[in-house]
């Protein structure tokens, strides 16, 4: 009995110092696991520390990750090779980590196991937490007993990894040669869950460096302009404003050149003191966000419009504190709102009053501030009205349908009709109506005048074209009537106009003289044509061939006329029939040389018969009343041209 007692203290001994030496290497193990380095590699020092530390005959680690092989050679995803066949593809157990018998993680049937097939794959799949049995050779539930015998293995332990939330990360698993005792599974347990922390840590670190890394590439390539900026550091510290990319772009900055401007010297004067009260209210915590639109100065001067999004970000792990700014480009729309706004200025200040017309109900969509004041309505109002409440008498508004259908089958209509102001008064109105479709949407756009003083102009324009029509045919009345050779020529000599008395007297018809040089008609002296240039009044007598070739005097006076300031127009030439007042003045010329030859023959008589006195006397009567006949022809004889 005391030898008996003796081997009992002796083995209690012997079961402390190896309890005592595993402690020691497990927490050898757990100073390993702390150490920088990939999760894959942390998972291989588990393996082989529960290999050595349990003389484990091998040890393997799966992780729960999406299916990646199903189309690439797993065994599982065939459906006739294994009864373990894979029923979900989008996940399984991929192992990771091996120590002991086997080392390798690649090839094989369980580099890829299903969930819910062989033991691995129910312990991940949920069934319980653990499996553990010390007869792996009888065990039905072991895969394969067989192979279990064959390499004399006992014992086999499988714990499922699960996280502090309860999702399940992967499987611990191991065969043994001797067998597993409670002592053993408490602390297998407690490997299992360490290795769920380092597994959830690391997946975390893993996550979180993705995150940053997507966030930086995001920040990066966004087409956006981004800002950060770090409210922990001092304004003028290093790193404290980073810039993307697309903000560098903008603000046409490169990086380097960036770190050394602060937001002053981008920002718009005129917008700098809004945005920087905003931004301190931000740091201040009185908003978290905000919003605006402002203008920065590029690099080469320009003035670039942008709407900025700026958020407060906290980090409560490391209680800190950075901004988060967003940059739109909207230079184009500001740029489209200024010159919208300029072609609204230009559309109200036209003459012509402007409407847009739904051309389904006839209703004003929009009208300038031209149409209202010619209306007298406000605009509002006046938006509230239609075409048909304006128009008077138009007999096409009645059919609404069929005048639209005819604005869309000409393109463009121009019609004068009657509109009515808001206080009942009339007037008389040009419409220009076009038919405009534009983003799948149909418009009417009318141009309405008010042509009041127009009717009145066109009132007394027929009166005054009534009146010249009559002076025009008086004119051409007495011009075509007129004894008197008329012509009308322009300052190259050519005849644009003459009467039916001068064609008639050469012989020619109006037409036919039209364009021929009027001095091939009037015998001018071509060699004095320069003088004719000159657009002087002539007047002078000519000689003129008819139309049988006899010669007659005209009297001939030529007239420039030119317009008021002082262009010359055309010359009018008359020629007045003189021939029987030339033959009148040629006879009397005759006659007065018949008298001044009697005068002197009396004048010579008179001398011969000086000495009688009474016959004298009776001569001197004679001469004198000679000479008295004599002074009146010439009196007639000066008269004549």
């Amino acid at each position: 009995m005391l030898v008996a007692e003796q081997i009992i203290e002796l083995e209690n001994i012997i079961e402390g110092k190896s309890t005592l030496a595993r402690m020691q290497q497990l927490n050898q193990l757990s100073e390993s696991l702390h150490i920088p380095a990939p999760l894959e590699k942390k998972l291989n020092i588990i393996c082989d520390g529960v290999v050595n530390i349990f003389q484990a005959d091998f040890c393997r680690i799966w992780l729960t990750r999406p299916g990646d092989l199903c189309d690439n050679g797993c065994t599982h995803a065939e459906p006739t090779q294994y009864h373990h066949r894979c029923q979900m593809r989008t996940c399984c157990l991929h192992l990771i980590a091996s120590a002991g018998r086997y080392t390798h993680t690649s090839g094989g049937q369980h580099m890829r196991i299903p969930l819910g097939c062989y033991k691995i794959g129910m312990i991940a799949q949920g069934n319980g937490t653990k499996f553990l049995t010390n007869n792996v050779v009888q065990d039905k539930q072991v895969h394969n007993n067989k192979w279990a015998k064959e390499l004399g293995l006992v014992a086999f332990a499988g714990y499922r990894l699960v996280s502090a939330a309860g999702k399940t990360k992967g499987v611990l698993a191991l065969f043994s040669k001797n067998p597993i005792t409670p002592e053993e599974n408490l602390l297998l347990e407690g490997i299992a869950d360490t290795t769920a922390n380092i597994i959830c840590s690391e997946q975390t670190n893993e996550a979180l460096q993705d995150s940053e890394k997507r966030l930086r590439t995001f920040f990066e390539s966004a087409t956006i302009g981004m800002v950060i900026v770090d409210l922990n550091n001092p304004p003028s510290g290093p790193n404290r404003v980073q810039y993307n990319p697309a903000a560098q772009k903008f603000l046409g900055y490169s990086h380097k050149e960036l770190e050394h401007k602060n937001i002053a010297d981008i920002s718009h004067p005129e917008d700098l003191d809004k945005d920087l009260a905003l931004f301190d209210d931000l740091v201040a915590g009185k908003r978290s966000s905000y919003e605006t639109e402002k203008r920065y100065i590029r690099k080469d001067g320009k003035i670039v419009w942008a709407r900025l999004n700026l958020s407060l970000l906290q980090d409560k792990i490391e209680n800190k504190k950075y901004s988060l700014a967003t940059l739109i480009d909207i230079t184009e729309r500001k740029q489209a709102e200024e010159d919208l706004k300029l072609f609204r200025y230009l559309i109200d200040q036209s003459n012509d009053a402007i409407f847009v017309i739904d051309p389904k109900t006839g209703k004003f969509l929009d009208v300038n501030q031209h149409a209202c004041k010619m209306l007298k309505y406000p605009c509002q109002e006046l938006l509230t009205l239609g075409i048909d409440e304006i128009e008077i008498n138009n007999p096409e508004l009645h059919s609404w349908e069929e005048y639209i259908k005819k604005i869309r089958r000409e393109g463009h209509l121009i019609v004068e009709g009657v509109q009515k102001r808001k206080d009942g008064t009339r007037f008389p109105v040009e419409m220009s109506i076009k038919y405009i479709t534009h983003a799948k949407q149909d418009y009417l756009v009318a141009l309405g005048r008010d042509i009041t003083r127009r009717k009145k102009m066109e009132k007394k324009m027929t009166t005054l074209l009534t009146k010249v029509i009559k002076a025009k045919q008086e004119w051409e009345m007495t011009f075509d009537t007129t004894i008197e050779l008329v012509v009308i020529v322009n300052r190259f000599h050519k005849i644009i106009r003459c009467n039916k008395s001068f064609a008639g007297f050469v012989g020619k018809a109006t037409q036919e003289l039209l364009g021929k040089n009027c001095y091939a008609y009037l015998r001018c002296d071509t060699s004095k044509l320069e003088e004719c240039k000159q657009h002087q009044p002539v007047e002078k007598t000519i000689a003129i061939d008819d139309k049988n070739g006899l010669s007659h005097w005209f009297y001939l006076n030529c007239r420039p006329i030119k317009d008021k300031s002082g262009k010359f127009l055309y010359t009018v030439i008359a020629c007045t029939d003189i021939t029987d007042l030339k033959e009148t003045t040629n006879r009397l010329i005759e006659s007065k040389k018949e008298l001044n030859n009697r005068v002197d023959e009396l004048e010579k008589f008179y001398e011969m018969a000086v000495g009688r006195e009474l016959k004298m006397k009776e001569l001197k009567e004679e001469i004198k009343k000679l000479r008295h006949e004599l002074k009146a022809y010439q009196v007639n004889d000066e008269q004549i041209p």
